[in-house]
């Protein structure tokens, strides 16, 4: 059964990879190809693994045979009716030694751990089972030429018996072919898991993602609309595409599979640790939490150009609005004119005589017209010209 967690993670994964390609669209078979790699290849390395394990007496059973076939093929010789006998004990020999030569090459594949050593695991593995297969044909057929032979039965018995221990070992190692039908148990239980896991992946991952995903797409701009409004100082472009797929995500959950806030959040959170950092994650906590409480949108008030809408006093307010004389008092309250010194204190008019208008030159007093009459009357009606009196 395939966890909610990793169907999460592929669906994140294609949710990126569709938006980023774009209108040209995203090559599904290239992205599952990759999304089952890391799979496939710990699938490959299990079954390396217990190929090795498997054949780990492989090579003392081969000197065994090698000793039991040479006694086999001299209690023959001079015998021209057993000839194809000993050409098939031949074959056996040379096919068990060829068997033989992949486990060295399959042995050091194993011990890199580089990624294009990972090729030659399953290139080795396959090799290994492919002789294993030929050996088991082979020795069936030396088994048959035995039972054709009854006077050598007692003579071949040691040999047969090699043959037909080596027999179980091939036929271990081809069942290998098919793991997802070995026992999860013994020593066959790492690869029967990494099987399943790989065909559970295989079958039922890529329909629960695809699923999940398209919808997710066919949505994107509700999902924007929903985001948005919860934004401050903030716009969609300036989020990072991982963040928006792992927001979109958690809304679609919150929405359609109606999940637990608390579980959405804390798994966005996780995915948010795992692809985007530990800041994404706070900001995709309080986006996802915020969408699930109303929006509440102040409208801005547009600056009028005119005073026609604030005119009225129905719609900028009368005075009463500010108080009345009585809230602040009168001006009594700061004293009256008899607090303070009148004009008598600092002399009358009087004391300072009227000196009358100065000329241009601002040194000169000019004469009154009283002053100017009499200088007339003195000199005989003469014209006087008042700004020259210094003549006189």
């Amino acid at each position: 059964m395939i966890s909610r967690s990793k169907i999460r993670q592929v669906c994140i994964n294609y949710l990126y990879s569709s938006i980023l390609a774009g209108e040209g669209g995203l090559d599904n078979e290239l992205f599952w190809e990759i999304s089952l790699e890391k799979p496939v290849d710990q699938h490959r390395r299990q079954l390396a693994k217990l190929l090795l394990h498997l054949t780990r007496a492989s090579e003392d059973s081969l000197q065994i045979l090698n000793t039991r076939a040479d006694v086999a093929i001299e209690h023959m010789v001079g015998d021209m009716s057993s000839t194809p006998m000993r050409d098939a004990i031949k074959r056996y020999v040379r096919q068990n030694e060829k068997f033989e030569d992949v486990m060295p090459a399959l042995r050091h594949s194993m011990e890199e751990r580089m990624r294009d050593k990972v090729d030659e695991v399953e290139l080795y593995s396959s090799s290994l089972m492919h002789e294993a297969s030929v050996t088991i044909m082979l020795g069936d057929e030396l088994l048959r030429y035995v039972s054709d032979y009854p006077s050598y039965l007692n003579k071949l018995e040691p040999l047969t018996a090699v043959v037909k221990r080596r027999r179980r070992l091939m036929e271990s190692i081809v069942a290998c072919r098919r793991s997802e039908c070995l026992p999860a148990s013994g020593e066959t239980c790492g690869l029967a898991r990494a099987a399943q896991e790989l065909v559970e992946l295989r079958t039922q991952l890529r329909p629960s993602v695809q699923e999940v995903a398209d919808k997710i797409l066919s949505q994107l701009y509700a999902y924007d609309a929903i985001i948005e409004p919860l934004l401050h100082n903030y716009t969609l472009d300036r989020i990072d595409l991982i963040d928006k797929c792992i927001i979109y995500q958690g809304l679609y959950e919150l929405r359609e599979s109606q999940l637990d806030l608390a579980l959405v959040v804390s798994e966005a959170s996780a995915l948010a640790h795992r692809y985007a950092g530990p800041k994404s994650a706070p900001f995709i906590h309080g986006i996802l939490s915020a969408s699930t409480k109303p929006v509440v949108i102040i409208p801005q008030v547009e600056e009028s150009t005119t005073g026609a809408e604030y005119s009225s006093d129905d719609e900028s307010g009368t005075g009463d609005e500010y108080g009345s004389d009585k809230e602040y008092g009168s001006a009594d309250e700061y004293g009256s004119d008899d607090e303070y010194d009148s004009a008598d204190e600092y002399g009358s008019d009087e004391e300072f005589p009227e000196i009358g208008p100065i000329d241009d030159d601002g040194d000169t007093p000019i004469l009154s017209e009283a002053e100017l009459a009499s200088f007339r009357d003195s000199e005989g009606g003469a014209d006087i010209d008042p700004f020259s009196i210094q003549q006189y």
